[in-house]
This record gives structure tokens, C-alpha cells and sequence, in this order.
């Protein structure tokens, strides 16, 4: 199972999403950084830091559906300004402290399975979430 709630929000009360989503962007990013330049005299100069957060994580998956109730919730979740940070637990038990990737829109992404004018809480939508682990 995977949940996404508020810091200090009961377990209960967070929102679980589609068990089938996959963390894309895993092993896409490491925590070293590094930057190298030349001196005048030839030498090589290599700096490196490790970064504390920052590590993108884009869940997503063509067969993780949920239905648009939750997908609402969901969605009331990223629009609340007053919730900085979220606590992600994943199916091995991971937790991860994230917040929307907002600055790469669209930080949540949903595609209806079946298109509809007026679509009832129980349709269900393609799911993908970006989130960055702070």
C-alpha cells in the first residue's frame, strides 16, 4: 500500500493511492554533486557536496487508476497552501518527507479511462504525481 498524508495526520487519515504506481525517477538522480575546473597551471580542481534533499520522485504508471473522488482529495491536498510537507509511505515501508513538485507543472496528472461529460466519484483515472523529497 501506499499513503500520502500531513505531518502529523493519523494513518488513518491519509489518502491511499493505487498500489501499481512505480517510482520512475528512482535511480534518476544522485545525491552528490560535483563540479570540475582547471586551474591556469593545469591542475584539476574537483568540488563535491552531498545534497540533503531534493530528490524527485515521479510516481506514476498506465495501470495505476483511482477514482475521482479520491483523485479530488488528492487534488485538495496539492491546492492547500497551508500543507507544507506530506509524509509518503511506500509499498516496502519507506518513508520519504515530500511536497508537490509544483514549479513543474502539472504536479499531479490525471487521465480519464473512459471520457465523460459529467463523470460520476467512482470513475476511475490514469494516475502520475510528482513529488520532491525535501
Amino acid at each position: 500500500m501506499i499513503t500520502l498524508g500531513a505531518e502529523g495526520e493519523a494513518v488513518i487519515d491519509r489518502l491511499e493511492l493505487p498500489w501499481e504506481l512505480l517510482w520512475a525517477d528512482e535511480f534518476a538522480w544522485q545525491s552528490v554533486k560535483a563540479s570540475a575546473q582547471y586551474s591556469l597551471q593545469g591542475i584539476l580542481h574537483i568540488q563535491k557536496s552531498k545534497a540533503g534533499s531534493g530528490r524527485p520522485i515521479t510516481l506514476t504508471s498506465q495501470d495505476a487508476w483511482i477514482t475521482r473522488a479520491a483523485l479530488e482529495t488528492l487534488y485538495a491536498k496539492a491546492e492547500n497552501d497551508e500543507t507544507d510537507f506530506m509524509v509518503l509511505t511506500l509499498h516496502d515501508g519507506r518513508s520519504f518527507d515530500v511536497t508537490f513538485r509544483y514549479w513543474e507543472p502539472p504536479a499531479i496528472e490525471a487521465t480519464p479511462i473512459k471520457k465523460m461529460a459529467n463523470p460520476e466519484t467512482d470513475e476511475e483515472y490514469i494516475l502520475s504525481i510528482k513529488l520532491v523529497e525535501v
